[in-house]
């Protein structure tokens, strides 16, 4: 019981004495009651982490950039691919790019002067996404062809077919 009074003027005292130390004592204070075990305040919370978040990842811009030969795009089978066909001029070759690059699931295009039609932007697409109806893949004011097979990204191109016009790849 004797310990007991003691602890209870101790705490007594030591709130009343606490009240009137600076930032600095009660600080020391608090540090040595708790390393000494008689922490009747109840231990310093450690200080909180806030978590952070991470980053959110950065997307890779797809490029569109790469030129693989003259000729209609194909596939390793030598497929040709389903595709959306814009109005002749309607596009400089730079937009029908851009127009490639702003499409997920675009895989190649192509546009020239002896492009069928003559310079409209052809944007190519996987048979595996475009199924047997490619225009829903298709921007406004294009037109879609889904008779094609080709399926994975162009590697070659096909001279027979429009043997002047570049094939450009979308990777």
């Amino acid at each position: 019981m004797i310990i007991n009074k003691s602890l209870l003027a101790l705490v007594a005292t030591s709130s009343s004495v606490a009240a009137q130390m600076g930032l600095f004592e009660r600080s020391l204070d608090s540090h040595i009651r708790t390393i000494c075990g008689i922490d009747f305040i109840g231990p310093t919370p450690p200080p909180s982490v806030s978590p952070t978040a991470s980053p959110a990842p950065t997307p890779v811009p797809k490029s569109c950039g790469t030129n693989i030969g003259r000729g209609d795009c194909v596939d390793k089978a030598g497929n040709g691919y389903d595709y959306c066909v814009s109005a002749p001029l309607a596009y400089s070759p730079s937009e029908c790019r851009a127009m490639a690059e702003s499409l997920e699931l675009s895989v190649g295009w192509q546009m020239g002067p002896f492009n069928l039609p003559a310079f409209s932007c052809t944007i190519y697409f996987d048979n595996a996404d475009s199924g047997s109806f490619v225009n829903p893949l298709c921007p406004d004011g294009f037109t879609g062809l889904s008779i094609r097979e080709g399926t994975g990204l162009p590697v070659g191109v096909n001279d027979q077919v429009i043997p002047l016009v570049a094939c450009f790849v979308c990777d």
